[in-house]
């Protein structure tokens, strides 16, 4: 498969996911840590509707990676509070988990249901790529030399998961990560990769950082 680096547009201290349904004015769901926040985003005039109130953005220390569940909720991850919340269609916010051993970073939904996260090195855990299931039980799915960053899902992989696509900004790789836990190395000297899609032809796009491509 080619790798392919691409430019994006990037707000400052933000994080963007494309709602897998259209949402009121195509909007995309933005997560904001200074102040702490969760908003659609009107990609056309770039206003902001908040989804979280002063009430529930109270609680947040950090949001950090976000993404539409398949029943269109809003989930995403506290990095330094260490927590994963849903924000459901009527606007309410519920934990769906708290107190994660290691720092989420990025999150996704897969086949299954399940929200898999890449999680950055605590005391209590090694820098990973975890799974949380409807009850709310984490596992580890793999243990990483070195914090992952992004992740998406990869439909070539095994029905129901999928394989999932890591970026390692510090190592400069793109790894593959399937069910099983086995871990393959895609590329390497890539420039602080922190962010991978695939196009619909199975090529791979990766956001580098340190050369803004």
């Amino acid at each position: 498969m080619r790798l392919i680096a691409v430019a994006l547009v990037v707000l400052a201290a933000s994080v963007i996911a494309q709602p897998a349904l259209p949402l009121p004015g195509r909007s995309l769901i933005i997560t904001e840590s200074n102040p702490s926040s969760v908003s659609l985003l009107d990609p056309v005039n770039l206003t902001k509707t908040p989804l979280t109130t002063a009430v529930t953005a109270a609680g947040l220390v950090s949001p950090s990676g976000c993404a539409v569940s398949i029943q269109r909720d809003a989930i995403f991850a506290d990095f330094t509070g260490v927590s994963i919340y849903r924000i459901d269609l009527l606007g309410t916010m519920s934990t769906v988990v708290a107190g994660i051993l290691n720092n989420p970073v990025r999150i996704i939904e897969d086949y299954n249901g399940d929200i898999i996260y890449t999680g950055n090195a605590l005391i209590y855990a090694p820098s990973s790529v975890m799974r949380l299931d409807a009850t709310g039980t984490a596992t580890t799915v793999a243990v990483l030399i070195g914090n992952p960053f992004g992740i998406c899902l990869d439909p070539s992989g095994v029905f129901p998961s999928g394989d999932y696509l890591v970026t390692l900004p510090l190592q400069g790789e793109l790894q593959r990560v399937d069910a099983a836990g086995n871990i393959t190395t895609i590329t390497t000297g890539l420039a602080f990769p922190t962010s991978v899609q695939l196009f619909p032809n199975g090529d791979y796009a990766v956001l580098l950082a340190a050369t803004d491509e």
